[in-house]
């Protein structure tokens, strides 16, 4: 290692778990970057991250944001790499991501790869922290970007709870900082002062992007001394500019923030600055307004007579004392005892008319932990709309009265949930082995035998009906995918439905419902982990004993859900109104074909390839809102591809958008060469056959396969194996099929998601069948064709869904999916 004037200090007493493989050695430069080297041979995926010590709280005054604006700026362009894509389109093509974050007092920078495209990635994030551009024409597009963040951020009581907060610390502390910045403190208003941004950027950057408050981070499958000469060679180039940390030793709130000097901060009931969130005041004066979200507050001192009143409350509790002995401790770690030969899936071991049993022992981690996953179905759940609420809520109760059980599992290193689904319920247990079986039999036991407490009713009922009711401030794209499933789904309850039955939801409904609640029921499940046969039959026989009254269900009853499938040529459009979001959101969805080996790697491979243009188009060149992805979306063994776009424009306007990217994307694969084309097939392999990192993913991964009622366990390796065989012309013929305009194949439904200001304006919808690309209007501005980008389509009309019920009665079903291997699609003898 040629090191010598170069590293300062070197470190390999790096403390590190015993079950950890990596190697590790901590470095700093000579120019103060602290650096961390992590080596791992056996890594699928390599990685770096590296911070920098200052946030928001250095912004500049006159430009609040700043520090997160040039986190956004670093991606878009550096001298040796100027295209302003071109280390987001590296990544992409070589099975990695990645992104940013600002906080306070940190910017923090990272991204993942396919390890031997980890020297080049480098090369390209150190670029960041040496020879930025800040290009003028990216400067005020991002800016754009920040703002459809912010706009995002609006509606958010977390975000608004937070300005407010901040605003009540002293006059002129640097906590009160506006963090995230908006079109008009990075742009509109610096102008008007004479402020040039991009050079307030160029300075900021200039100023604090120093060496010497910067920590790295690298791990790879090269050896310690290969990551050491790679680092060396790109960051010790950074400038160490000898800038001093920030720091504001001053506490941001003073005696006239919280009524008394803080000289030992104790926690103390009357020390305290209380938040009340409430839809209504009873306040006669008038509001105050906070400036960036609009947050109506009003501040007052705590009365002293209310603060006297608790002082005399504080008393010593005699109900107080240790805890009792813990049941749920582990005192046994071995392992068990290897199987021979050793299995790489789960295997069957037992499938009758009431249970289907997975197990397979870990060989990979070599903890002592295990992950047990059950899904009990029981038709009435979801039969009606008060079923269905009756069922969401028996699961709240039951985790709420199980909290003072469950906190000395926690403390023992257990934990579980229980959750309702579409067929039923689902419980998971994962943690240490030796004692799971003893947290499982008293969940099981309790539940059984469950009757909710008559107070904790009323609370807990309270809470679930406002959750349901709160769906309504969720963000618009979030609102898509919620009516997009709705629309699709044979069957389901929408969230309106299920509120018009709020009233019948009481406490004598509640007991009713859970008393026949397991008479019929089929239990699957997954164990994984540090077990061997007999543990195994130990938790099946616990699982046995609680539902030795219960009786199998009927087949018919066991039937899972189908989608709807749209005729080919459609073209549907279904519209909801946003009571409270500033933005509108539209999700293209094109539904394409059933799921199997060649579908699933062909739209795959798609998705790959336009995934990260797509971002770059319409967020980062046409600046459409801050969120903008594609997907891949599955359901009932249904592929589709749906491209969502949430914006202050219209979402006719953001269709058009859509359509006239897809349109490029043909004319991109068309020109795109073999070698490109590889590099797409090799990220998305790479993506794949990553293995999890952890038993609890390497569980959620075989189990979504049992859920699914797939059981394709390999999954992965037969599907690269066959995706490596795709060649360009696969990609052109799905495209042609499935996305191009003209095709008479083509089914395609969007859903907009009207923004509340635009709500407001629009008169009366029209219900017949319209062209969704005749509006292409901007709120704001002229259409981005006038700009120089690409025209949209001629689209087909779109036949307006204003009746869901009545849609899907119309509609043919796509048929439920099958297994991947010879077994039942339900209980019974299976083949295996």
């Amino acid at each position: 290692m040629a090191t010598k004037g170069i590293v300062k200090r070197l470190s390999t007493e790096i403390i590190k778990s015993p079950h950890d493989k990596c190697l590790y050695r901590g470095l700093m430069l000579e120019n103060g970057l602290k650096v961390v080297l992590i080596s791992d041979k056996e890594t699928d995926m390599s990685a770096a991250a590296l911070d920098v010590n200052v946030g928001h709280m250095s912004d500049p005054d006159e430009l609040p944001g700043l520090a997160h604006f040039c986190e956004h700026m670093l991606f878009l362009g550096t001298k040796k790499y100027p295209l302003e894509n071109d280390y987001s389109k590296f990544l992409s093509e070589h099975g990695g991501s990645s992104n940013a974050y600002t906080t306070s007092e940190n910017t923090c920078f990272y991204f993942d790869v396919a390890p031997d495209s980890l020297f080049p990635a480098l090369d390209r994030f150190a670029q960041f922290f040496l020879e930025p551009l800040f290009n003028e024409s990216a400067t005020e597009r991002e800016a754009n970007a920040v703002n459809s963040e912010h706009q995002k951020n609006i509606p958010d009581d977390t975000w608004r709870v937070m300005e407010v907060q901040k605003l009540l610390a002293k006059e002129g502390h640097p906590f009160r900082k506006f963090g995230t910045g908006n079109i008009d403190t990075l742009l509109n208003i610096p102008r008007k002062k004479g402020i040039d941004t991009r050079k307030a950027l160029l300075d900021f950057h200039d100023k604090w992007y120093s060496a010497n408050i910067m920590t790295l981070a690298v791990f790879g499958k090269e050896d310690l001394d290969e990551l050491e000469s790679e680092v060396l060679k790109h960051f010790s180039k950074i400038v160490n500019k000898n800038v001093e940390k920030p720091s504001w030793p001053e506490h941001p709130y003073g005696p006239n923030e919280v009524g008394k000097i803080l000289e030992i901060v104790p926690l103390r009931w009357d020390n305290i600055i209380l938040r009340i969130l409430a839809k209504e005041v009873k306040d006669e004066r008038t509001p105050m307004i906070e400036q960036y979200h609009g947050t109506e507050y009003f501040v007052s001192n705590i009365p002293k007579s209310f603060l006297e009143e608790l002082h005399n409350f504080v008393t010593l509790n005699n109900k107080l004392s240790l805890p009792s002995p813990n049941e749920f401790i582990p005192t046994n770690f071995e392992l068990a005892e290897r199987q021979v030969p050793v299995k790489y899936e789960p295997e069957l071991i037992e499938d009758s008319a009431m249970y289907r049993i997975w197990f397979m022992q870990d060989n990979t981690y070599k903890l002592p932990k295990a992950d047990v996953r059950f899904e009990i179905i029981i038709p009435c759940v979801e039969v009606t709309p008060l079923a269905a609420m009756l069922s969401g809520l028996f699961t709240w109760l039951f985790r709420d009265a199980m909290t003072e059980l469950t906190y000395d599992a926690d403390l023992a290193g257990l934990s579980y949930n229980l959750s309702f689904t579409w067929y039923g319920l689902s419980l998971d247990v994962s943690g240490f082995n030796h004692r799971l079986v003893t947290l499982l039999d008293t969940l099981l036991n309790r539940m059984r035998g469950f009757k909710p407490d008559p107070e904790r009713f009323v609370v807990v009922r309270e809470l679930f009906v406002r959750q349901l009711e709160n769906f309504k401030m969720n963000q618009p794209h979030s609102h898509a995918t919620y009516y997009l499933d709705y629309i699709l789904l044979e069957r389901g309850w929408s969230v309106a439905e299920k509120l018009a039955c709020v009233n019948e939801v009481t406490l004598e409904a509640m007991n009713n419902f859970l008393k026949n609640l397991f008479d019929g029921i089929f239990v699957e499940a997954l164990l994984f982990g540090n077990l061997d046969r007999q543990n195994a039959d130990e938790i099946l026989q616990c699982v046995k004993k609680h539902f030795k009254d219960s009786k199998p269900l009927l087949t018919s009853q066991l039937a899972r859900k189908r989608l709807v499938k749209l005729e080919e040529g459609s073209s549907m459009l279904f519209y909801h109104d946003h009571e409270v979001h500033p933005s509108s959101c539209t999700m293209a969805y094109y539904q394409t074909f059933t799921e199997n080996i060649h579908n699933n790697v062909v739209i795959e491979l798609f998705h790959q390839i336009i995934h990260e243009p797509v971002f770059d188009q319409l967020r980062t060149k046409e600046q459409l809102g801050y969120i903008v992805w594609a997907q891949v979306k599955t359901s009932c063994g249904v592929k589709g591809l749906s491209v969502t776009v949430q914006s202050e424009f219209k979402p006719e306007f953001l269709n058009s958008r859509i359509e006239a990217f897809l349109l490029q994307a043909k004319t991109t694969l068309e020109q795109m060469s073999d070698q490109d084309f590889q590099f797409h097939v090799e990220a998305l392999a790479t993506r794949r056959l990553e293995r999890p990192k952890t038993m609890r993913s390497f569980a959620s991964k075989m189990w979504s396969e049992i859920y699914q009622r797939y059981y394709f366990f390999n999954r992965d390796e037969r599907e690269v194996a066959h995706l490596r065989t795709l060649r360009k012309k696969d990609i052109l013929q799905f495209y042609d099929t499935h996305l191009n305009v003209n095709s008479e194949k083509r089914r395609k439904l969007s859903v907009f998601i009207v923004s509340a200001p635009l709500a407001n304006k629009r008169t009366k919808r029209d219900t017949s069948a319209v062209s969704i690309d005749s509006a292409v209007s901007r709120n704001l501005e002229e259409p981005l064709d006038q700009a120089g980008f690409a025209a949209a389509p001629k689209e087909p009309p779109a036949t307006i869904v204003t009746d869901v019920h009545e849609f899907k009665a119309s509609k043919a079903l796509y048929p439920r999916p099958k297994p991947y291997i010879a077994i039942p699609l339900y209980g019974g003898i299976s083949k295996l």
